[in-house]
């Protein structure tokens, strides 16, 4: 997907230089970007519930990532089994 914002011009120029890099490199970027949408996403959960346990954490992060994704009721169901599932863990 094209960000709106950017130029065209820039836009192939950064498709050049992206494509210009070896398959490997550029499976990494994206590895590198899913983690850092990842991290960004827990941290900023964890900074409004500084004393959430993992489950909770966890059930918060999959509603985020999902929550366009299911109808209300079957994400309840599926983050009360998330943390059904890590009731004896911390952080």
């Amino acid at each position: 997907m094209r960000a709106l914002d950017t130029p065209e011009e820039i836009h192939q120029l950064q498709l050049k230089i992206i494509l210009a890099k070896s398959k490997r490199e550029r499976f990494f970027m994206g590895v590198d970007m899913i983690d850092m949408t990842y991290n960004l996403v827990k941290n900023t959960i964890l900074e409004k519930n500084p004393n959430i346990n993992k489950g909770e954490l966890i059930a918060k992060i999959f509603h985020r990532y999902y929550q366009d994704d299911f109808p209300p009721a079957e994400l309840e169901k599926i983050m009360f089994a998330i943390k059904k599932a890590h009731i004896f863990q911390k952080k």
